[in-house]
């Protein structure tokens, strides 16, 4: 045991021996020491001596720790990265601890803190914190979600799948950005449902993730989204997705979308998808529609990079 447990024992005995009239003195000792430490975010000799206040079985003893773990938790969290000793300290103070961490990041805008609360409380019960997903503003969706990336999918499904499905779009997109390619892979079908989002921000990012994880049962979608987009941003994004995805059926539906598109700043995302596909009608569209004397010098700069590979 390190010295700071030692230190900490002393004064539990001390505690546990006083008489009732120095008992409420002994108790302050305690509570100032536990306090100085929480606030410092030194956890580890608070861990230590867990043990030997369950051995002693004292309940007034026990309540003095309980009681300021409970109620500093949400400092705790912000002052220590000692995940292993933060868990044994929240298994300690129980569902009390956890709901008020869950409390807190239900109500967080900054993504930092969001992400430090969204670890200490993705080590409790996860039942707490999917009850509580519908409450939760976009950057606590977000960093629930990235928290998740190491569970397995089994553990963790429900949670992911409300996130996913968040009646906020802001909420959405955070899901969507903070999903691990892993669970992206193998919540597919859920997130190929959020290609009909009704929030276009949301559809692109569901589309660019798909690309980012070669989902090819995709690009029929994909393809007829192209033709369909009413936003350029939305048409580059679609069209990239296709150039990750590859195959002829994505590279002819770049190729056409290509070939029609009006707005610079989307056929110049479209060329670079022609470039990235590689096939040879797809380079041949590339080049000649590149190198015409008219052509803006953003294209004519993407169709020399690609004719040097």
């Amino acid at each position: 045991m390190s010295d700071r447990g030692r230190a900490l024992v002393a004064l539990m005995e001390r505690w546990s021996t006083s008489t009732d009239a120095s008992r409420a003195e002994a108790a302050r000792a305690v509570e100032a020491k536990l306090a100085e430490w929480l606030g410092q975010g030194v956890l580890e000799p608070l861990v230590e001596v867990l043990p030997v206040l369950r051995a002693r079985r004292e309940p007034g003893l026990e309540h003095i720790f309980r009681s300021l773990v409970v109620e500093r938790i949400g400092a705790v969290v912000r002052a220590s990265s000692d995940s292993r000793s933060l868990q044994a300290l929240l298994s300690f103070a129980g569902s009390e601890a956890h709901q008020r961490l869950i409390a807190s990041l239900r109500s967080v805008e900054n993504p930092e803190l969001a992400s430090q609360l969204a670890g200490a409380v993705m080590q409790g019960p996860l039942r707490e914190v999917t009850d509580q997903v519908g409450r939760m503003t976009a950057s606590a969706v977000g960093a629930v979600v990235k928290a998740a990336a190491p569970l397995p999918l089994a553990e963790v499904r429900p949670l992911l799948v409300l996130c996913l499905n968040h009646a906020e779009a802001n909420a959405r997109l955070a899901a969507v950005d903070g999903l691990s390619a892993s669970h992206a892979l193998q919540l597919v079908v859920e997130v190929r449902k959020r290609l009909s989002d009704k929030d276009r921000g949301v559809r692109q990012r569901v589309a660019l993730l798909l690309g980012a994880i070669e989902d090819r049962a995709s690009v029929p979608t994909l393809a007829t989204m192209l033709t369909r987009a009413e936003s350029a941003p939305e048409r580059g994004a679609f069209a990239t997705a296709l150039a990750e995805m590859g195959g002829p059926d994505a590279a002819a539906a770049v190729r056409a979308s290509f070939l029609a598109e009006k707005d610079l700043p989307a056929r110049c995302l479209m060329a670079e998808a022609l470039g990235q596909l590689g096939d040879v009608e797809s380079l041949e569209v590339l080049a000649r529609e590149c190198s015409r004397l008219l052509a803006p010098a953003e294209l004519k700069a993407i169709g020399r990079r690609f004719s040097r590979r």
